[in-house]
C-alpha cells in the first residue's frame, strides 16, 4: 500500500517538474494581432484610379532636382518659421479656418509645395536617415513636416474661399503626393506612418474640388477604401510592435515571418525591450536566437536593428520605461 502510494507521489511530481521543465522551453502563443492574414506586406493597389493629371509627367516627378532637396528646404522653413506657422494654425483652428494665412507664408509653402511635387521622385529611404535605431522612432525633423503638410492644406483651403479652385487643388496635390512619397519611398514606420495619414487628409479636401479630380468622387472613394484597409492591418501590428511590454508571441512572429520588411524591422527593435522581460526560458531563446540572425542579415537595416536589440542594456531599458 505505501509502495502504491510512494510510486503515485513520484509520478507526480516528475510530471510536475517535466510540466516546468517543458513550460520553461516553450514560446509563448501567438495572437490574432499576428495571424497569417496580418504578415502580407501592404501596398497601395497598383489598379487605383489617377487622382490628378499629368502623373508621371513634368506635373509630377518628372523635374531634374531630387524632391528629397525640396522637402529638406520644406522642413528647414517650417524650424525656422515654427512661431508664425504653429501662431497661423491656431488662429485659424479658433474661427474655423476663416483667418487667412499670412501672405509670406502662403507663398512660400506654395513655391516650396509645388517645387517637390513636379522635382524628380526623391531616392528610396529618402527620410528615413532621420528616423534613429532605436524604440524611441522620434525623427529629426519632429512634428515639423506634419506641420508643414497641415498649412499646406490650410492654404489650399484659403484659395478654395477665394474661389481659386486650381490653385486649392494644386496645394492638395502636392501634400496628396509628399504623403504617397513618405509611404512608397521609406522603410521606416514613422515615415510611412505619415503619408497615409497625409494622403487620406488630402483626398478628403479634393472632395472639395472635385472638377480637378481626374477619376471623381469615386476615385476618392477607392483610394480612401485602399488606405483604410492598409491602416486597419498595420493598427494590429502596431500594438505590437509600439509597445514598452510586447506581447512576446507576436513579435517574435513578426520579427522572424512578417511579409513586410517594415514590420520585420521595427519588430526586431523592439525585442532590445522583449529580451528583459522574456517570462520564459523559450521566450528568451527564440528573442536572442532572432537578435543574431537579424545581426547577421545581408539587410543593412536589418542589421542596424538587431545590433540595437543586442546592444541595449538593463540601465538603458529602465531609463526607456521610466521616461
Amino acid at each position: 500500500m505505501k509502495i502504491g502510494v510512494l510510486v503515485a507521489s513520484a509520478i507526480v511530481i516528475l510530471t510536475v517538474v517535466l510540466w516546468i521543465v517543458l513550460s520553461g522551453g516553450r514560446i509563448d502563443s501567438s495572437t490574432s494581432r499576428s495571424a497569417a492574414d496580418k504578415l502580407p506586406a501592404q501596398t497601395l493597389p497598383a489598379g487605383l484610379p489617377a487622382l490628378y493629371a499629368g502623373s508621371g509627367a513634368a506635373s509630377e516627378g518628372g523635374g531634374v532636382a531630387d524632391a528629397e532637396d525640396v522637402y529638406v528646404q520644406l522642413i528647414k522653413y517650417a524650424f525656422q518659421q515654427g512661431e508664425a506657422i504653429d501662431a497661423a494654425l491656431d488662429a485659424q483652428e479658433s474661427v474655423e479656418n476663416q483667418v487667412a494665412m499670412p501672405a509670406a507664408l502662403r507663398d512660400e509653402l506654395t513655391e516650396l509645395l509645388t517645387s517637390a511635387t513636379s522635382a524628380g521622385e526623391p531616392a528610396y529611404g529618402f527620410l528615413d536617415q532621420d528616423v534613429p535605431w532605436d524604440v524611441s522612432r522620434k525623427p529629426d525633423y519632429g512634428d515639423r513636416l506634419y506641420v508643414a503638410a497641415v498649412a499646406g492644406l490650410r492654404v489650399g483651403d484659403q484659395y478654395l474661399r477665394e474661389s481659386a479652385e486650381g490653385l486649392a487643388f494644386e496645394m492638395y496635390h502636392a501634400v496628396h503626393v509628399l504623403g504617397r512619397r513618405l509611404f512608397e519611398k521609406n522603410l521606416r514606420l514613422v515615415n510611412r506612418e505619415l503619408g497615409l495619414q497625409l494622403m487620406f487628409q488630402a483626398q478628403g479636401r479634393m472632395n472639395q474640388t472635385l472638377d480637378q479630380v481626374t477619376s471623381g468622387e469615386s476615385g476618392i472613394e477607392q483610394w480612401n477604401a485602399a488606405i483604410d484597409a492598409i491602416d486597419t492591418n498595420w493598427n494590429a501590428k502596431k500594438e505590437v510592435v509600439l509597445s514598452r511590454e510586447p506581447h512576446i508571441g507576436d513579435l517574435v512572429k513578426l520579427a522572424g515571418q512578417d511579409e513586410d520588411r517594415m514590420f520585420r524591422v521595427e519588430a526586431t527593435l523592439q525585442l532590445a525591450l522583449a529580451k528583459f522581460n522574456a517570462k520564459s526560458k523559450g521566450n528568451l531563446r527564440e528573442i536572442e536566437r532572432l537578435i543574431e540572425v537579424a545581426r547577421h542579415s545581408d539587410d543593412e537595416a536589418m542589421r542596424a536593428a538587431g545590433q540595437y536589440a543586442h546592444d541595449l542594456t538593463l540601465e538603458q531599458m529602465k531609463s526607456i520605461r521610466a521616461f
